[in-house]
């Protein structure tokens, strides 16, 4: 209130100093003669400006008054709420010492009780302790008398004689066990031995049967190629006779002759001489360089690199180039029926191979002429009886090929090594009976290298006892090698597919299957890989397993096979799948794709019989 009227009386006195001295100043303007309007304007101006100036100062002083007065309640609410926080926190403090002292409490009657506890224990503790030690003690005292009455009995003569009856029947018993688990174990090792003993008479029987087949044949061979030599040889000699007697009946001819014809028949007499005297030098320098004698020269080191160089770098090398290109051109006009099985290999010789029998025979010219005029101890003589017995294969001369290769296992067999006893004396060591293979040990620089060729040479045995249809034979060699422990790994991919080729040809398709998986297994040429999946593809095929056929077909695919091969498989995929094997449409998917393919334009036609056959199912 007192506010109030303090800012009242301040305005009543503010404008009373502002009335005055204008209404003085409009007199002394108008006593002067100067224009009043104007000043009452400036007058009037100047009291508005006062006027809204002293209304912001009394509005300030009220808006300043309410803020006060807001601050005082504001600071009066805090400090009530401070005051009440207190309050609160007062009682929430005598609350918790409350419940301290509570729990301090609980906690001491809880201290008395585990005390009062462990008290307890502790004196039942003492008196089961001393209850332990009088039993203890009387347990002691009782075994004391039991150990001097065990004392005395032991010590009595009924004891000793006892204990040696039962130590008598204790060792009797145990020779008793003794003697009949050794009867036993001996009656089991004799029947061990006379199992083992039988199976390896059997198969040594077995082996012996085989190696005397062998070498039967073998020595069959060379008597036939011995005669067949005598008789060329004689054949030889008699047309030399008859040549050298034709000669001499020319001679006298001409010396019958008149003298005017003297000058022709002395060129042509001068001629026929020379050619004679040519002749006679080649039989000379045949017989000088047969084997026999040949094989009286010392085998020196010179002699060793000369004929070894020769015979590899001369006839080995030009007769199986010859060879190989003949392999290439039945390679390249080769035509499979993929409509039945095709062959393992890519070429079959039975088809087409007397189509290069001038080849072959040329091959096996080079390589029997380079064996007759260079020295039979030359390493290179077995790499060329091996070529002469794979040109006789690829020729379908098979009677001829096992003969070489009869000769080839049987001749160049491994020599018995030498060994060293205690006393200084070289013994041979004993071959392996069961092993009818070559130790095949490729170190050093391959190139300049000669490995043994015999454990091929026994592989393409097999491959002829097959095409010349003598498939006991080549079970039982092929049995052999698959159970010897000395053929090497290299070689064992083509034993597998020869295997394989050999179940085929006896229709055994599932062990034909097994052979060719574990050729697969084996490091085989990416060509060669190819067509034995797709071979068991087929084989899969005609057992009924349309799934797995189509997985060994996928696979055929990556392995570069040429484009009709590459076209069969894609059918053969969507056959599968038409049948079985997988989705039917595909299978039409598949052969659309085979149709519209420009590569495959010539096949198009099966690939419409199949969908054609689809569709009709």
């Amino acid at each position: 209130m007192k506010i109030k009227l303090y800012i009242f009386f301040s305005i009543f006195a503010l404008q009373t100093f502002c009335v005055l001295p204008s209404a003085h100043a409009q007199n002394q303007y108008t006593q002067k003669g100067i224009d009043s309007a104007a000043i009452d304007g400036r007058i009037q101006a100047d009291k508005a400006r006062r006027d809204s100036i002293a209304k912001a100062i009394v509005q300030k002083r009220k808006d300043d008054s309410t803020a006060r007065e807001l601050a005082k309640l504001k600071l009066q609410a805090f400090r009530d709420s401070i005051v009440t926080a207190r309050n609160i926190k007062r009682k929430s403090d005598s609350l918790l010492r409350e419940a301290a002292k509570q729990l301090l409490v609980d906690k001491k009657r809880v201290a008395d009780s585990l005390a009062q506890d462990r008290i307890r224990k502790q004196d039942s503790i003492q008196l089961a302790r001393e209850d332990r030690a009088d039993s203890i003690r009387l347990a002691k005292t009782d075994k004391d008398k039991q150990r001097a009455a065990l004392e005395k009995y032991k010590n009595s003569k009924q004891y000793k004689d006892s204990l040696t009856t039962i130590r008598n029947n204790r060792s009797d018993s145990i020779a008793s066990a003794r003697l009949a688990q050794q009867e036993i174990l001996k009656a089991k090792n004799e029947k061990i031995r006379d199992s083992m003993l039988t199976a390896r008479n059997n198969f040594n029987d077995s082996l012996k049967a085989v190696q005397k087949h062998i070498n039967d044949s073998t020595s069959q061979a060379v008597k036939t190629n011995i005669e067949k030599q005598k008789t060329e040889r004689q054949h030889i000699n008699d047309s030399l006779l008859a040549i050298r007697k034709q000669r001499a009946d020319s001679i006298a001819a001409h010396k019958k002759t008149p003298s005017g014809k003297t000058d022709d028949t002395a060129k042509k007499k001068e001629e026929k001489k020379n050619s004679l005297a040519i002749k006679l030098v080649h039989e000379k320098k045949q017989e000088e360089w047969t084997n026999e004698k040949l094989l009286k020269r010392k085998w020196n080191m010179p002699r060793r690199i000369y004929q070894n160089t020769v015979t590899r770098y001369n006839y080995f090398y030009n007769a199986r180039r010859k060879y190989d290109d003949a392999i290439r051109i039945l390679k390249k006009t080769n035509k499979e029926d993929y409509s039945k099985l095709i062959s393992l290999y890519p070429y079959d010789v039975r088809k087409s191979g007397t189509s290069v029998a001038t080849q072959m025979d040329s091959v096996i010219k080079k390589a029997s002429f380079s064996t007759q005029i260079h020295d039979p101890r030359s390493k290179w003589f077995d790499n060329l009886y091996f070529l002469m017995g794979k040109a006789s294969f690829v020729k379908n001369d098979f009677d001829g090929a096992i003969t070489t290769f009869q000769f080839v296992a049987n001749e160049y067999k491994d020599a018995p090594k030498k060994k060293k006893t205690k006393g200084g004396a070289v013994i041979l060591e004993k071959a392996d009976p069961t092993s009818i293979s070559t130790v095949d040990k490729r170190k050093g620089i391959r190139k300049l290298r000669h490995f043994p060729i015999r454990n091929q040479a026994l592989v393409w045995l097999a491959k002829s006892y097959i095409e010349a249809e003598q498939y006991s034979e080549a079970g039982a060699l092929i049995s052999t090698l698959e159970k010897d422990k000395v053929f090497p790994k290299r070689n064992k991919a083509d034993l597998f597919i020869t295997k394989a080729s050999l179940e085929i040809a006896q229709q055994n398709n599932t062990d034909a299957i097994a052979s060719l998986e574990k050729a697969l297994e084996l490091k085989l040429p990416s060509l060669q890989r190819a067509r034995t999946q797709f071979v068991i593809g087929q084989l899969y095929a005609l057992e009924g397993d349309f799934a797995k056929s189509t997985e060994h077909f996928k696979k055929s695919i990556s392995g570069k096979a040429n484009p009709e091969m590459d076209f069969y498989t894609k059918l053969f995929i969507a056959q599968n799948a038409s049948k079985g094997g997988g989705d039917k449409q595909f299978a039409i998917n598949q052969l659309d794709k085979l149709i519209k393919d420009p590569k495959f334009e010539k096949y198009k036609s099966q690939a419409y019989n199949v969908l054609a056959a689809i569709y009709a199912d």
